[in-house]
This record gives C-alpha cells, structure tokens and sequence, in this order.
C-alpha cells in the first residue's frame, strides 16, 4: 500500500504546472503614471502627481495641480526560457509583444479648496500565455522485448487579468501635510489548463499516462489604502498602508483527469489506474495581503533622489474555491481538489534619481527589485512564479507649453530552478512514462518601451481662457 501511495503522488504532483511561467507572484511588476514608470515606482514619498492616488493618496491633498496622466504607449517584449524543459537539448519559451497594464485617472471636480476626489481604473495583473513541446521517437519504455514508439505531449495555457476600480479621497489638514483614503473594488478572472499525455505503441501493446489539470474563476474583492505624505521642502515623506482585502462573491470550476493505462504499479492489484473529479459553481475567495509602504524624496542642487520600500505580509493557505473532498477512484478513498493561494511576505526596496536641466527637460534612471511572493514547498497552484525580477528604467521627460512628454526604455530580469514535470528522455514504465525529472534553469527578460503624455487640466483651463478674445479678463 505503501508504493500505491508513492505512485498516487507522483501523479498528484505532475498535476501541477511547471514553476516559473507567469507574473503572478509579484507586486511591483506594474507600475503607473509616466514619471513614476520612469521612477521604477520608487514614489511612496514623492508626490509627483495623481498616480498618487495608488501609490499614496494623501500626496494628493497637498499636490497643488495634479497632473491629468494620458500614457499613450507602454508595450513590453517578455522573453520566457527554460533550458531542456522537457528532455535533453527540450527547451520550452516564448517571446512575446504586449502592451502594459491600462492605467487611466482623473480629478472630479469639486467645491472643496483643501480637498480632492479623483478616480482610477488600472490593470494591477495581466497574463496571457500558451506553451507546448511534443516528441516522438521509438525507445524501449515497456517491460517488454523491443522498441515502441514513445509519443509525449506537455502543454500549458494560462490567463489571468485583475482590474482595480478607485476612488480617492484626500485632504490638505496643512500646508505641508496630506493625508488620504482610496477605496478599491478589484475584478480577478483567471483560467488555468495543463496537460500530460505520454504513450507508447507496439504490436499488441499499448501504455499511457494521461494527467490533465484545469480550474477557472472570477472573484470580486475589496481594499482599501491609506496614506500621508508630508513636504518639508527640500525633503519629502510619504506612508501608506494597504488593507487586506475582503471578499465580496465570485465563482469557479475545477477538474481534473489523471489515467494509467497497461503498466505495471508496483503494489497496485489493477492494470489501471483512474482518478477523475470536477467541481462546478464553486464558491471562490481570493486574497490580497496587507502591506505597508514608505519612502521619501529630497532635492539636492539639479538632482532629486527617490527611495521607496514596502512590505507584503504572507496569505497563509487560502482555498480559492471552495471545494469539496471526493472519492478518489483507484484508491476507494477520500481525496482533495483544491485550488490554494499561499504567498510569503516579502519585501521590496527602488531608488529613482531624477536629474533637472533647466525648467524644460529633466532625465530619470531608477532600479527596483520585484521579489517573488511564491512559497517553496506550498501546496500553493494559483501563484506559480518563484523568480525574483529586478528592474532597470531611464528615460527623459520635456515640458511644451503646459503638458509633459515623457520617453524611457526599461529592463528586467529573473532567473531560477525549476524541476521539470516530465521528461521525455528518460520517460519509462518504472517512472509511469513521466520521466526522472530533475533541477533545470528558467529565465525571464523584459523590455519595456514608454512614451507618455501628461497635462496640467487647471493651467490649460487657463490658458485657454486667456486665448479667448471675449473671455479676458478686462
């Protein structure tokens, strides 16, 4: 029974998807308005514009004119790689052009002189990826005389998007100090599919292993952040805190297939073994931690230093759909389909210097690390990355009249160990056609275009005005 169990969790852990493939596990990937993009997001306590009211909304009290951010174009061209990912010389990856997360905002108007309200709509996650390797080649993979054809397949598609819908509140309660409250309602979707499927052909024999693994969901959730930013010119000072978020409702499937067909199980009586389960309607609970978020700014003749930090706290195990144990069937006992979440804390650290040239043109260059929240050894099959990114920005930004035209290029990267899920190889009866899969090294790379557009909407207000013959003032 013992060897029943063994073979029982070979299955159960190729059920899941190979590590590394998605953005999913990070939280400073993303990043918003124009200078803060250039910034590498490093603007906790710098108060640049309304791209405050998701870093720290109370900046936004004591930002005399908080810029209308129009960011007409960020693509980003990721490259995935992971070396003999599914056999020798096997590699798996992709590379890929996509436009960044949407990121729109924008004053509302009100009679308040010592507050504002603003709005925010912003992509927080997005993932969209296909991966397959397929082989075949004759081997001897049976306890049988001769060679079979060996036919392997591993294949993978991932979608996963979160959108964040704001609304902030902040207040001037001095000259010099802010503080503010946005409300976020966030909207996950996601989709997940892998697949397995081995087989081997003879005359008069036949064997395969089948795993396929697939789950969908929506949730939608609530948070909020808080924040005060203090200006003591030359120096600035920001806080903010994030809540952990309360689910609201949400919904989701899960399913799963795995299948032995005519091979020898050590200590199993059948020649076959089957487990098959799907759950639908499934109540669903996602997770997002609290966090807490610092940083600073000071001037220093033509330069500026940017320095941010913030600390993620763990989820701990969460169970995103909640679903119910069912009847393994090779085994005539009880078993688990679960769908879990379980994130580390982490902490995440960016400097950003902005270098001023005159009153019209100004240069950026920033670095930041992106630490991968993904536990090790976690039960965890939502969050799948376990690379730490870093990221490099530079860029330039020039005033015209009363707007801002910002330019900048970026790169990051990541590197980690993976173990292969299957390896066609080696791939044999003994190890149920999967293979003897061992500690590989996966790559990510990403190169981020940007330029933006930003306007002043009280000073072009203005402006305009004064260029109307009839509306000047006499």
């Amino acid at each position: 029974m013992h060897r029943i169990t063994v073979a029982f969790f070979v299955l159960h852990a190729s059920m899941l998807p190979l590590e590394l493939w998605a953005q999913d596990s990070h939280y400073w990937t993303s990043k918003y308005g124009t200078e803060s993009i250039l910034l590498g997001g490093a603007v906790v306590g710098s108060h640049l514009d309304i791209s405050s009211t998701f870093y720290n909304p109370g900046a936004l009290g004591i930002t005399p004119d908080p810029a209308f951010v129009m960011t007409g174009w960020v693509f980003n061209l990721t490259s995935l790689n992971y070396a003999s990912a599914v056999g020798e010389k096997r590699d798996m990856g992709t590379l890929r052009l996509s436009p960044a997360p949407d990121y729109v905002t924008g004053l509302i108007p009100t009679s308040s002189k010592s507050a504002k309200l603003a709005y925010s709509l912003l992509t927080r996650y997005k993932f969209q990826e296909r991966l397959v390797a397929r082989d075949s080649f004759r081997k001897d993979v049976l306890h049988k005389p001769g060679d079979e054809l060996f036919a392997g397949e591993y294949y993978l598609d991932q979608d996963l998007v979160e959108s964040w819908f704001g609304l902030s509140w902040s207040k001037a309660l001095s000259r010099t100090v802010g503080f503010g409250v946005t409300n976020y309602i966030a909207y996950r979707s996601q989709k997940f599919y892998s697949s397995i499927v081995n087989q081997a052909f003879a005359a008069e024999t036949a064997a395969a292993t089948t795993v396929i693994r697939h789950f969908s969901y929506y949730n939608y959730r609530a948070l909020w952040k808080i924040g005060i930013a203090i200006d003591c010119a030359p120096f600035k000072f920001g806080a903010a805190l994030t809540t952990p978020s309360i689910n609201v409702f949400g919904s989701g499937t899960t399913f799963l297939n795995r299948l032995i067909i005519d091979q020898t199980i050590p200590g199993y009586d059948g020649r076959d073994f089957a487990d098959f389960d799907e759950q639908k309607n499934r109540k669903s609970s996602y997770h997002s931690p609290l966090s807490i978020s610092a940083g600073g700014s000071v001037e220093l003749d033509n330069s500026t230093i940017h320095a941010s930090a913030e600390w993620f706290n763990a989820t701990g195990q969460v169970s995103v759909l909640q679903t119910d144990p069912y009847l393994n069937q090779a085994r005539d006992e009880m078993a688990e389909n679960a769908v879990i979440q379980d994130l580390k804390s982490v902490l995440n650290v960016g400097i950003g210097i902005q270098r001023h040239f005159a009153d019209r043109f100004e240069l950026y260059a920033s670095f930041v690390s992106d630490v991968s929240a993904a536990k090790p050894d976690s039960r965890a099959n939502v969050s799948i990355t376990s690379w730490d990114i870093y990221h490099l920005m530079a860029g330039a930004l020039l005033r015209l009249w009363r707007s801002e035209i910002t330019a900048g290029i970026g790169y990051s990267f990541g590197s980690d160990i993976f173990i292969q899920k299957v390896d066609f190889d080696t791939a044999h009866e003994d190890n149920l056609l999967m293979g003897e899969r061992q500690e590989k090294r996966g790559t990510y790379r990403n190169a981020t275009l940007l330029v933006g557009f930003s306007i002043f909407p009280s000073e072009l207000l203005q402006k305009t005005i004064e260029s109307v013959p009839f509306l000047k003032k006499r």
